[in-house]
């Protein structure tokens, strides 16, 4: 499962708004928003990008589940 929080806790370090980083990354507007809010899982393609901005490791946006 997508970490939210994690990536809301990546954006704000950069001090930036979930808008700011839509455009950034090349998501539709409210993608962040619902991303940060759970209500919407990425594609392992939305996580790969995602990681790359920010220069972290998948396994630090994921909640694995055993």
């Amino acid at each position: 499962m997508f970490n939210g929080n994690k990536l809301r806790e990546l954006r704000k370090e950069k001090n930036m708004t979930q808008i700011q980083l839509d455009n950034a990354i090349g998501f539709n507007n409210r993608t962040v928003c619902q991303l940060e809010l759970g209500n919407y899982q990425p594609s392992l393609q939305k996580v790969v990008m995602i990681a790359k901005y920010f220069d972290v490791s998948i396994d630090d946006l994921v909640l694995w589940e055993i």
